[in-house]
């Protein structure tokens, strides 16, 4: 993404300007990210923009371009809302760069703005009043898996028990994923199945031991496939030898083709349900996964083994298993003066 500032003031460059393609009609002709964005808005706010759109031309988005702006604006937030109001001066600009010109100085300026209220909430990790609302800690994690654990013995027949107990497991025992944990797939060591690199997979390579196979998820245009050994530990921070049981005994009592699936089906657990079985544990509080990441980051960024913090390496090997660097795990995910771990 261009720097906005850079833009604005290049806006103003004569040899710059001219060279800006306009007069553009036709939506394939942009680049990828103002197309896809384009298409996002073709589909998400055709009941909404009360006007005509037609997703093969840029007219509808000249004619109510001014809707368009109070439509994303109410629609998206934070870093979403400044790629989406960049994208949409960008589409101006090659609809008709004269026209458009000062408007999407305006744009880039509220990219601009946009983008140090970002800054400044990664600076001093400020949590939204509702993540902080629905903040669980770590040792709350802990303490709800524990007490699951106690439920699932006496009813060991109850799938959603079972499920809320692998997914606190899965969280607390191994750095957790995004919600990757919804579609991995289960082969075992008796099965004879295809590995389809476009697929994640939980994958049992001896008799109750299990590797994790990330192929696809949010940053895989910019990761690689990760093949993590739950028996693997990160010393003094996970468990795997326990996690391995949790899922091998949830397996056996409970057969699957995916880790986690719908209460009375076998295909993959929807997101709905993941949220609803963590709010049945927390109730009154509704923690997201995202909010469960941020908890882990907190606790073991401030965890001390034998009297020492943790070394670069080991939350290097943390942030590794949750498939992005140190620096997003310190700017994005941990908070400061919110958890009592």
């Amino acid at each position: 993404m261009v720097d906005s500032s850079t833009y604005i003031q290049k806006l103003d460059e004569p040899s710059y300007f001219n060279e800006i393609k306009t007069n553009i009609t036709d939506p394939t002709k942009l680049k990828k990210n103002e197309f896809d964005k384009f298409k996002t808005w073709s589909n998400k706010f055709k009941n909404t923009l009360g006007a005509k759109i037609n997703p093969n031309s840029l007219r509808w988005v000249d004619l109510n371009h001014l809707k368009l702006i109070h439509l994303i604006g109410i629609t998206y937030q934070s870093a979403s809302l400044r790629a989406h109001i960049e994208a949409l001066a960008n589409i101006l600009l090659a609809i008709n760069k004269t026209k458009y010109k000062s408007l999407v100085r305006q744009l880039f300026k509220t990219g601009i703005d946009l983008q140090k209220d970002i800054q400044s909430d990664n600076d001093k990790s400020i949590l939204t009043n509702t993540q902080n609302k629905n903040y669980v800690s770590f040792n709350d994690l802990e303490l709800a898996r524990n007490s699951l654990k106690e439920l699932v013995i006496t009813n060991p027949n109850n799938k959603k028990l079972n499920f809320q107990y692998l997914i606190l497991a899965f969280n607390t025992l191994i750095p957790p994923l995004r919600l990757e944990s919804l579609n991995l797939r289960i082969i075992r060591v008796k099965d004879d199945h295809y590995i389809d690199d476009s697929e994640n997979y939980l994958m049992e390579i001896q008799k109750g031991k299990w590797v994790i196979i990330i192929n696809k998820d949010k940053i895989s245009n910019k990761y690689p496939s990760s093949i993590f050994k739950i028996s693997k530990n990160i010393r003094g921070v996970t468990h795997g030898s326990l996690l391995n049981k949790i899922i091998t005994e949830s397996l056996d009592r409970f057969p699957r083709d995916f880790l986690l699936t719908g209460l009375t089906s076998n295909q993959p657990m929807h997101s709905s349900t993941y949220n609803t079985l963590l709010f049945d544990i927390f109730e009154p509080k509704n923690p997201t996964q995202n909010l469960i990441r941020k908890a882990y980051i907190n606790h073991w960024h401030r965890a001390k083994i034998n009297g020492s913090e943790l070394s670069e390496g080991t939350l290097k090997e943390i942030a590794l298993h949750m498939r992005h660097s140190v620096n997003t795990a310190r700017s994005n995910y941990r908070k400061i003066d919110i958890d009592s771990d």
